[in-house]
Protein backbone atom coordinates (compact mmCIF):
# COMPACT_ATOMS: atom_id res chain seq x y z
CA UNK A 1 0.00 0.00 0.00
CA UNK A 2 2.87 2.41 0.59
CA UNK A 3 3.67 2.64 -3.12
CA UNK A 4 0.12 3.74 -3.95
CA UNK A 5 -0.62 7.34 -4.73
CA UNK A 6 -3.02 8.96 -2.29
CA UNK A 7 -4.76 12.29 -2.81
CA UNK A 8 -4.97 14.61 0.16
CA UNK A 9 -8.27 16.43 -0.20
CA UNK A 10 -10.72 18.70 1.52
CA UNK A 11 -14.28 17.34 1.67
CA UNK A 12 -17.17 19.59 0.71
CA UNK A 13 -20.86 18.88 0.34
CA UNK A 14 -22.78 20.27 -2.64
CA UNK A 15 -26.41 20.15 -3.72
CA UNK A 16 -25.61 19.31 -7.33
CA UNK A 17 -22.43 19.08 -9.34
CA UNK A 18 -22.85 21.34 -12.36
CA UNK A 19 -19.82 20.12 -14.28
CA UNK A 20 -16.91 17.84 -13.70
CA UNK A 21 -14.14 20.34 -13.95
CA UNK A 22 -11.10 21.00 -11.83
CA UNK A 23 -12.44 21.50 -8.30
CA UNK A 24 -9.13 22.51 -6.74
CA UNK A 25 -8.43 19.25 -4.93
CA UNK A 26 -11.80 19.11 -3.22
CA UNK A 27 -13.66 15.84 -2.85
CA UNK A 28 -17.28 16.83 -3.52
CA UNK A 29 -20.11 14.75 -2.09
CA UNK A 30 -23.65 15.18 -3.42
CA UNK A 31 -26.81 13.09 -3.65
CA UNK A 32 -25.58 11.69 -6.97
CA UNK A 33 -22.14 10.58 -5.81
CA UNK A 34 -18.57 11.61 -5.11
CA UNK A 35 -16.68 13.83 -7.53
CA UNK A 36 -12.97 14.60 -7.70
CA UNK A 37 -11.29 16.39 -10.57
CA UNK A 38 -12.31 14.43 -13.69
CA UNK A 39 -13.59 11.40 -11.79
CA UNK A 40 -17.19 10.57 -10.87
CA UNK A 41 -18.06 7.89 -8.35
CA UNK A 42 -21.84 7.47 -8.58
CA UNK A 43 -23.59 6.22 -5.44
CA UNK A 44 -25.00 3.27 -7.40
CA UNK A 45 -21.48 2.21 -8.51
CA UNK A 46 -19.79 2.35 -5.09
CA UNK A 47 -19.62 -1.14 -3.60
CA UNK A 48 -17.97 -0.07 -0.33
CA UNK A 49 -16.06 2.72 1.38
CA UNK A 50 -13.27 1.76 3.75
CA UNK A 51 -12.43 4.18 6.56
CA UNK A 52 -8.93 4.00 7.96
CA UNK A 53 -6.16 6.23 9.27
CA UNK A 54 -2.50 7.03 8.78
CA UNK A 55 0.07 9.04 10.66
CA UNK A 56 2.45 11.64 9.25
CA UNK A 57 5.24 13.62 10.80
CA UNK A 58 4.53 17.33 10.80
CA UNK A 59 7.23 19.58 9.39
CA UNK A 60 5.63 22.61 11.04
CA UNK A 61 5.11 21.24 14.54
CA UNK A 62 7.19 18.66 16.31
CA UNK A 63 4.34 16.18 16.55
CA UNK A 64 2.61 13.43 14.65
CA UNK A 65 -0.55 14.27 12.68
CA UNK A 66 -3.28 11.74 11.96
CA UNK A 67 -5.37 11.64 8.78
CA UNK A 68 -8.49 9.75 7.79
CA UNK A 69 -8.29 7.56 4.70
CA UNK A 70 -11.38 7.17 2.51
CA UNK A 71 -10.89 4.23 0.18
CA UNK A 72 -13.67 4.10 -2.40
CA UNK A 73 -14.25 0.62 -3.83
CA UNK A 74 -15.84 0.25 -7.25
CA UNK A 75 -15.79 -3.21 -8.83
CA UNK A 76 -12.23 -4.47 -8.27
CA UNK A 77 -10.68 -1.00 -8.10
CA UNK A 78 -9.89 1.25 -5.13
CA UNK A 79 -9.50 5.01 -5.15
CA UNK A 80 -7.56 6.45 -2.22
CA UNK A 81 -8.19 9.80 -0.56
CA UNK A 82 -6.61 11.25 2.57
CA UNK A 83 -8.71 13.72 4.61
CA UNK A 84 -7.76 15.95 7.52
CA UNK A 85 -8.63 14.58 10.95
CA UNK A 86 -11.59 16.95 11.52
CA UNK A 87 -15.23 16.51 12.58
CA UNK A 88 -16.30 16.73 8.90
CA UNK A 89 -15.65 12.98 8.87
CA UNK A 90 -18.89 12.53 10.85
CA UNK A 91 -20.72 14.30 8.01
CA UNK A 92 -19.04 11.94 5.54
CA UNK A 93 -20.16 8.90 7.57
CA UNK A 94 -23.68 10.38 7.71
CA UNK A 95 -23.61 10.80 3.92
CA UNK A 96 -22.47 7.17 3.51
CA UNK A 97 -25.32 5.94 5.75
CA UNK A 98 -27.98 8.11 4.06
CA UNK A 99 -26.96 6.69 0.71
CA UNK A 100 -26.99 3.11 2.04
CA UNK A 101 -23.38 2.48 1.03
CA UNK A 102 -21.63 -0.40 2.75
CA UNK A 103 -18.66 0.81 4.77
CA UNK A 104 -15.91 -0.64 6.92
CA UNK A 105 -14.71 1.22 10.03
CA UNK A 106 -12.32 -1.20 11.76
CA UNK A 107 -10.79 1.54 13.91
CA UNK A 108 -14.11 2.87 15.18
CA UNK A 109 -13.53 6.31 13.68
CA UNK A 110 -17.19 7.24 14.11
CA UNK A 111 -16.99 6.33 17.81
CA UNK A 112 -13.73 8.27 18.26
CA UNK A 113 -15.23 11.44 16.78
CA UNK A 114 -18.46 11.22 18.78
CA UNK A 115 -16.68 10.43 22.07
CA UNK A 116 -13.76 12.84 21.70
CA UNK A 117 -15.24 16.08 20.37
CA UNK A 118 -12.35 18.17 21.69
CA UNK A 119 -9.55 18.15 19.11
CA UNK A 120 -6.73 17.86 21.65
CA UNK A 121 -8.43 15.07 23.59
CA UNK A 122 -9.12 13.21 20.32
CA UNK A 123 -5.47 13.60 19.27
CA UNK A 124 -4.29 12.30 22.67
CA UNK A 125 -6.58 9.25 22.41
CA UNK A 126 -5.46 8.47 18.86
CA UNK A 127 -1.81 9.07 19.78
CA UNK A 128 -2.06 6.61 22.71
CA UNK A 129 -3.58 3.90 20.51
CA UNK A 130 -2.30 4.42 16.98
CA UNK A 131 0.86 2.32 17.23
CA UNK A 132 -1.21 -0.69 18.32
CA UNK A 133 -3.77 -0.08 15.53
CA UNK A 134 -1.01 0.36 12.95
CA UNK A 135 0.46 -3.04 13.82
CA UNK A 136 -2.90 -4.80 13.92
CA UNK A 137 -4.35 -3.28 10.71
CA UNK A 138 -1.11 -2.62 8.76
CA UNK A 139 -1.62 1.16 8.70
CA UNK A 140 0.94 3.59 7.36
CA UNK A 141 2.86 4.76 10.44
CA UNK A 142 4.16 7.11 9.20
CA UNK A 143 2.97 7.50 5.63
CA UNK A 144 5.90 8.10 3.32
CA UNK A 145 6.29 10.28 0.24
CA UNK A 146 3.24 12.45 0.84
CA UNK A 147 4.67 15.59 -0.73
CA UNK A 148 5.93 13.72 -3.79
CA UNK A 149 2.53 12.06 -4.27
CA UNK A 150 0.54 15.23 -3.68
CA UNK A 151 2.42 17.38 -6.16
CA UNK A 152 2.24 14.73 -8.88
CA UNK A 153 -1.57 15.14 -8.71
CA UNK A 154 -2.27 11.48 -9.33
CA UNK A 155 -4.82 8.95 -8.22
CA UNK A 156 -4.08 5.27 -7.90
CA UNK A 157 -6.46 2.68 -9.18
CA UNK A 158 -5.63 -0.85 -8.09
CA UNK A 159 -5.95 -3.19 -11.05
CA UNK A 160 -5.74 -0.34 -13.55
CA UNK A 161 -3.04 1.99 -14.77
CA UNK A 162 -1.98 5.12 -12.94
CA UNK A 163 -2.86 8.24 -14.92
CA UNK A 164 -1.81 11.80 -14.27
CA UNK A 165 -4.74 14.21 -14.16
CA UNK A 166 -2.84 16.73 -16.26
CA UNK A 167 -2.72 14.14 -19.04
CA UNK A 168 -6.45 13.42 -18.70
CA UNK A 169 -7.62 17.05 -19.09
Amino acid sequence: MKENKINQVEVIFVEKVKQQSNNNGKLMLSNEGIFFENHSFLVSDISEIELSMCSMASSIRAQVLYYIDLNICIDNKKYFFQVMNTPVILDVIGWIKRNHIKYTDKLGIEYIFTQYTDELERWKFINRNFHKWAKKYHLDNPRDNYYKNYYEETVTVIGDTIKNYKEMK
